[in-house]
């Protein structure tokens, strides 16, 4: 019965422990990268008309010119010696934007925090030291009693 009642209490004094709390950190880390990005522009056009018209010697006559290009093309009209000649240049085909991209990552940690020991009194300190003087005392005893007894006198 004794034995049952020392495990009971052994168990209950060291089965029962408090949770430990935890403490959350966050750390937020902002990343800002600028980047460029291509923008293709819409094809552009040109427009000829030209009205060609014979004499009566055989002769190629131009009697109306219309030409009309947009804002990116640079057109160019040439007739030189019976040849009609039109060239088109055009400028720049993409544009190049840059742009910011911002990449925020968020970290949680949690860290336990371990609670402080409380400070035992000077009486809990003397009660356990006079203890220990009589487990030594007793354990001295009765090891001297057992010795003496097997002694023979």
């Amino acid at each position: 019965m004794k034995r049952l009642i020392l495990l009971a209490i052994v168990m209950l004094a060291f089965a029962c422990k408090t949770p430990v709390p935890c403490t959350n950190t966050h750390t937020e880390t902002t990343i800002v990268r600028d980047t460029t990005i291509p923008v293709y522009l819409s094809p552009d056009s040109a427009l000829f008309e030209a009205l060609l018209e014979c004499d009566s010697s055989g002769n190629v006559l131009l009697t109306s010119l219309n030409s009309e290009v947009t804002k990116r093309l640079m057109a160019e009209f040439t007739l030189q010696q019976n040849k009609l000649s039109y060239k088109v240049r055009r400028d720049i085909d993409t544009l190049y934007i840059t742009q910011k991209h911002y990449y925020k990552e968020t970290i949680k940690v949690q860290t336990p925090t371990v609670p402080k020991e409380p400070e035992i009194p000077w009486w809990a300190k003397f009660v356990a030291f006079s203890n220990l003087f009589i487990l030594v005392f007793l354990v001295i005893k009765v090891g001297f009693r057992f010795f003496v007894r097997k002694l023979p006198l």
